[in-house]
């Protein structure tokens, strides 16, 4: 079995926060979930994501990793290490509880990893359009807020890439109406297709911009899910697939 193979941002600075995005690579599952899939609601054998769950939580270091029921929502919840084995129905979760990782699953969606080291506050939120439409990151951001956070980092993982994703151009018009910058998007043959490009990490990087985040506290890992199939999970691609997971906390 190989080692996982974990992409690393470089954004935080605590060497006690632990931050990863894996990949497809490391894990037990069989085609066509080979890998490291850790998504128990996708068709795998339940057992088998299990152990992939536990190869990542031994890798990481965490006394636990808190995994959620994702339905692209805007729901946030704040999770403590005593409940992270409870069901939790959101695509956001927050924690200020030491050994606890925090995981939001994704296969094209952005997984955003927010920290304020200082205060020890943390937060790992599922962006897909629907998400990022909604202003799941404020609502994160809120949360981290209101739990003592003041000044926040953010990590965007591998996600599908902007000459990747296609959009509606009604669903473009939607966004634009909402606010969102027109240099998240890029016309492709409209007057045939309809269609539209959209890049999922400037539509977050817009907002968490606007929630006071500085260009230099925000860092995108420029992987494109779509593109490489060997190293990623696309459900775009492939639609029968695996999930990986961005995951974030404090060691203890």
């Amino acid at each position: 079995m190989a080692i996982s193979d974990f992409i690393i941002p470089t954004i935080f600075e605590d060497p006690l926060t632990k931050a990863v995005f894996t990949t497809r690579r490391g894990g037990i599952s069989q085609a066509p979930y080979n890998e490291l899939n850790l998504g128990d609601h996708v068709k795998d054998d339940l057992k088998t994501v299990l152990k992939n769950r536990e190869i990542v939580l031994k890798e990481c270091g965490f006394k636990a990793i808190a995994w959620m029921n994702q339905t692209h929502s805007t729901k946030v919840c704040k999770v403590a290490l005593a409940n992270a084995d409870s069901k939790i129905d959101a695509d956001a979760i927050v924690t200020t509880d030491e050994g606890l990782g925090l995981a939001v699953m994704t296969a094209d969606c952005l997984p955003v990893l927010l920290a304020d080291e200082k205060n020890g506050v943390f937060a790992a939120v599922h962006c897909g359009w629907r998400g990022i439409y909604g202003n799941i990151l404020t609502h994160a951001v809120n949360m981290m807020k209101e739990n003592g956070a003041h000044k926040i980092k953010a990590a965007l993982g591998p996600a599908i890439g902007f000459d990747s994703f296609e959009i509606g151009t009604d669903l473009k018009d939607k966004f634009l109406a909402a606010g969102a910058p027109l240099s998240a998007f890029k016309d492709i043959s409209i007057k045939k297709t309809g269609k539209a490009l959209c890049s999922l990490t400037e539509l977050a990087s817009f907002e968490l911009n606007g929630l006071g985040l500085d260009s230099k506290d925000i860092e995108i890992l420029p992987f494109d899910t779509f593109k490489d199939p060997e190293k990623f999970f696309s459900y775009r691609k492939n639609n029968i697939t695996g999930r990986m997971a961005g995951i974030i906390g404090k060691l203890v």
